[in-house]
């Protein structure tokens, strides 16, 4: 049964292609400006290499089964003892570093990059794949190792059910590994195609989207080396060399793969392996140097420790990139790092455990179990405060949390000063409008996402008793409309109407696609904002809203300004008898706000100024009473006041902070805002408070 499978034969070219794959990673991380090198698609290719024929020389030796505890001891003592101590290492770091708003994240990855599944976290919480700075993960690289290490567990699996179908069928192991091999690559760049056009955030971390790159690897392995005439190998193995190198200077990765585009790096290594020559000048001979092999002992441990050094030391400096000195450092600091991990831990460990693969097994377990059940059972401890604190601020006493109140125009409130301010540093982040983490709040890019959602009233569900009965007040214009919610939920509550929300991430109530030049009019940022723009007045007026409450300005460019395709939609709106009310958009913040009060010495240090030149905060003058030609009954709210007054945008106000991140006001101040909202809807629209309006 082990005629035909591939022979086993060492290629020490592999292993300095390895090291050069993950040299071209750590220097594009430093020096690249955020440009991805295409090292790691090689990388993974270089994975599917190495393992597939040995997986199918033991399948097909051994009636079609792998020895599990000898399979998963040997990745136990070779890839957990680095990953556990910089995992570690890096937890002890973040928590120390990195503000509190951030700890639960940074355990909840730690606990993904030991299980392998750190790609998975990225994607349920929207973490893109972004260049290195301080807001970026420090464990954001284990992702292709979490894909790898997915692959090591699939890839066993489908080599014995493809060994066993093969001895039923009789044919050779080799000949239907290749077939179901080829199918696997086919499957994933399909797949990667299509994610790639409609959600490339996603699919750039996605295990089936990477699929093909270790399968491409591992179909090499499968089929003959002599593919190629001797004559033209040194040619390929250059040609494949050279694509390898410039992928991330022609490239743009971060944007183009893992598309069609991917395939440029993973043909460099198909070149280079396909180019086997001792001819002295050949590739081979250069991969096979000392330095690069060399560097192929370290690489595993370099890329473990490379990434988080340079994400850490950014949020240390509180700059947003590195400058070419710090960069030169901290190579050096990663490469000594490195070396001390592969010399003092993964030789020792690998030579003691390799006879004893059960023990290795066992510690492997060990150690994930202990690592990421602390990292969950520390999660688990801080989610039940979360859930506490986050159930406090709906029902603050207002007494001690007046918030916007201290600055009300009749008999203003006094905030005592032995209160500290809530949310909490570590909540800030979370203080979201009610509706904000539902699925009827569209996400703002990816398949789908053009279609308009709503968010009913859960206290008066359509269908429910009395519901039709209601005034209907729709809330919308992107999420700096939407984040009154609220403040509109608790004067819903107060004079029973219906508040529904409509909202799409990132996406304002406008119709500039481009007609409209900038600064003026920003336009709308993707095509399903444009597509969702286009639905969302048809859908409004199937509401039949007794009013519905946007934003007339916007602080999205310098200066503030009440751009030409909010006026069309609030037309379109107004052409149906839809009444419309419109609210002054809120200054945007340098930094976020719970970065900036875990760093301050007061809270006052994070005050911004109301008005400052080529910064997106409010205009001298409200833009709304500067249109020449106001829409003819739309009433407007400026509420800039509570939030900014006199010149200046505190922190905190009535010991409530005013804003959650960088450019949204909390939730909690919105609420304290109620009653000056409710003064001015009152005189802006008081058909909602007409005793008809509620019959």
């Amino acid at each position: 049964m082990a005629k035909g499978v591939p022979e086993r034969r060492y290629r020490p070219e592999l292993h300095g292609l390895r090291g050069l794959a993950i040299a071209l990673v750590v220097l594009f991380h430093l020096f690249g400006g955020g440009r991805v090198s295409g090292g790691i698609d090689v990388f993974l290719a270089v994975s599917g290499f190495l393992f597939t024929g040995m997986l199918l020389r033991e399948a097909a030796e051994n009636d079609g089964l792998i020895d599990p505890v000898r399979y998963l001891g040997r990745l136990a003592r070779r890839l957990l003892p680095p990953l556990a101590l910089v995992v570690a290492t890096v937890t002890a770091a973040g928590l120390a570093l990195l503000p509190p708003g951030r700890h639960v994240a940074l355990l909840r990855e730690a606990a993904a990059s030991l299980l392998y599944q750190e790609n998975w976290e990225l994607i349920t919480n929207q973490l893109e794949y972004a260049a290195a700075g301080p807001a970026t993960s420090p464990f954001q690289h284990i992702w292709s190792l979490s894909v790898q290490g997915q692959f090591y567990l699939l890839w066993p699996l489908l080599t014995m059910l493809t060994v066993a179908a093969a001895r039923a069928l009789r044919v050779q192991p080799r000949a239907a590994m290749v077939l179901v091999t080829a199918a696997v690559i086919a499957a994933s760049s399909l797949l990667a195609v299509q994610m790639h056009g409609s959600d490339q955030a996603r699919a750039y971390l996605h295990t089936g989207t990477r699929l093909w790159e270790l399968g491409a690897g591992a179909l090499l392995a499968l089929v003959s080396p002599a593919l190629l005439p001797r004559a033209v190998r040194p040619v390929a193995g250059w040609l494949g060399l050279g694509l390898i190198v410039s992928c991330g200077f022609v490239l743009d990765g971060g944007a183009l793969f893992p598309g069609p585009w991917a395939w440029w790096p993973v043909l460099g290594f198909v070149l280079v392996m396909l180019a086997e020559h001792p001819a002295r000048w050949g590739v081979t001979e250069l991969l096979q140097t000392r330095a690069l092999q060399w560097i192929g002992d370290v690489s595993y441990s370099l890329y473990l420790w490379h990434w988080p050094l340079l994400v850490l030391w950014l949020v240390g400096t509180g700059r947003d990139r590195i400058s070419l000195p710090a960069a030169v450092a901290l190579l050096l600091v990663s490469t000594v790092l490195a070396w001390l991990t592969n010399r003092l831990l993964e030789r020792p460990v690998t030579s003691w455990l390799t006879p004893r693969p059960t023990l290795a097994v066992v510690a492997g377990v060990s150690v994930i179990a202990v690592g990421a059940g602390t990292a969950h059972a520390l999660v688990a401890e801080r989610e039940e405060r979360r859930v506490a604190e986050l159930a406090e601020l709906g029902h603050l006493d207002p007494t001690r949390y007046p918030g916007g109140r201290v600055l009300g125009p009749a008999q203003p409130v006094q905030a005592p000063s032995d209160v500290d301010p809530l949310p909490s540093v570590e909540l800030l982040a979370e203080d979201l409008p009610e509706h904000d983490p539902m699925p009827c709040r569209q996400r703002a890019k990816g398949s789908g996402t053009e279609e308009v959602l709503v968010c009913d009233d859960p206290e008066h569900p359509a269908g429910s008793p009395g519901a039709s009965d209601l005034p209907v007040v729709v809330a919308t214009g992107g999420s700096h409309g939407a984040q009154w919610a609220p403040a509109l939920r608790s004067l819903a509550g107060e004079h029973g109407w219906r508040l529904l929300v409509v909202e799409k991430a990132g996406c304002q109530l406008t119709t500039n696609d481009g007609q409209y030049p900038p600064p003026r009019d920003p336009a709308n940022v993707s095509a399903t904002c444009v597509a969702w723009n286009d639905e969302i007045i048809d859908v409004l007026d199937g509401l039949d809203p007794d009013l519905v409450v946007t934003i007339g300005t916007t602080t999205r460019v310098s200066p503030e300004s009440t751009p030409l395709g909010f006026l069309d939609q609030i037309a379109a709106l107004r052409e149906r008898d839809i009444p419309v009310v419109t609210l002054r958009d809120n200054p945007r913040r340098p930094e976020h706000m719970g970065d900036c009060l875990a760093a301050a010495g007061h809270p006052s240090d994070c005050d911004i100024a109301r008005h400052e030149p080529g910064r997106l905060v409010l205009a001298e003058t409200n833009p709304w009473g500067e249109l020449a030609e106001p829409p003819e009954g739309v009433g407007h709210i400026d509420l800039s006041g509570y939030y900014c007054p006199d010149q200046v945008c505190p922190a905190v106000i009535g010991n409530i902070v005013t804003y959650r991140d960088d450019d949204h006001l909390s939730a909690t101040y919105v609420r304290s805002l109620a009653p000056a909202l409710d003064a001015e809807l009152r005189e802006q629209a008081p058909h909602l408070y007409a005793p008809a309006a509620a019959g």
